[in-house]
């Protein structure tokens, strides 16, 4: 009697499926929209042609518009908003999306947004059954991706190693304005990750990579040209992150301050 009486409850608080999308208009739109890109990721991956792959990352760069607007509560024309915008996940991701937009379609360039674009479906799809009660059948195979999330993360940042690689690979092979531009703004773009309060491994892994350059210029073997350049670039970088983190220690204090 205790146990039925609680599940009782339990479906007296459950909302209907209706209701809780109705007041959920957001989610619901970012879910789409998310969906969508996947989809037209995977017709471009077919070979159905390059339009969608503009569909896929227009998808993405409007999610990734949405939710850098709820986190910043609006837009703001100020180098201060901007500066904070940068700081964020969104941010990087919006900066990312515009490159893409700009270069020759690539599939690869596409697998961090179809990647973090399932982790937010997935938690939007858990939530939806644990408040509704609806497509239960669903929860494992959600219980299953949310256990890769570790996985699927250093996955994304494997990927968006390998975009820097082939984006300073083709400006070595063909030197061009646009390349330079391009190659800027992915070094950038890469710095940015490394400050990723949301995403750890994007650190981790410059840190292992770093660690063992250290070793190799440490080596007597090391020609002193290669190992100067070196720790220049090294030092240079380092300070960009560690800078970036700052900031958002500063920002975080300022938003509990408020």
């Amino acid at each position: 009697d205790t146990k039925s009486e609680v599940e009782m409850d339990q479906q007296q608080q459950q909302q209907s499926l209706g209701s809780y999308l109705t007041g959920n208009t957001a989610n619901v739109l970012l879910f789409f929209l998310r969906l969508g890109g996947a989809l037209a990721g995977i017709m471009f991956l077919a070979r159905a042609g390059s339009m969608f792959y503009i569909l896929s990352v227009s998808a993405f760069l409007f999610v990734y518009g949405i939710r850098l607007y709820q986190r910043m509560n609006g837009i703001e024309f100020s180098r201060a908003y901007l500066t904070r915008a940068s700081l964020d996940d969104c941010g990087h991701y919006i900066l990312y999306g515009i490159m893409l937009a700009a270069q020759t379609p690539n599939l690869l360039a596409l697998l961090p947004f179809m990647c973090n674009g399932l982790l937010a479906m997935v938690h939007f799809v858990t939530t939806m059954i644990n408040n509704t009660g609806t497509f239960v059948f669903l929860l494992r195979p959600m219980g299953y991706i949310s256990s890769k999330v570790n996985d699927i993360l250093q996955f994304v940042v494997k990927m968006e190693v390998a975009m820097l690689a082939m984006t300073i690979m083709r400006l070595l092979t063909s030197f061009s304005v646009f390349g330079v531009m391009t190659t800027f703004s992915m070094v950038h773009f890469t710095v940015l990750r490394c400050s990723s309060r949301r995403n750890p491994f994007p650190f981790q892994f410059w840190s292992g990579i770093a660690a063992y350059c250290d070793a190799i210029s440490a080596s007597p073997r090391c020609p002193g040209v290669i190992r100067n350049f070196y720790i220049r670039v090294r030092t240079f970088f380092s300070t960009q992150v560690t800078a970036l983190k700052q900031m958002q220690v500063q920002l975080q204090q300022q938003q509990q301050q408020q």
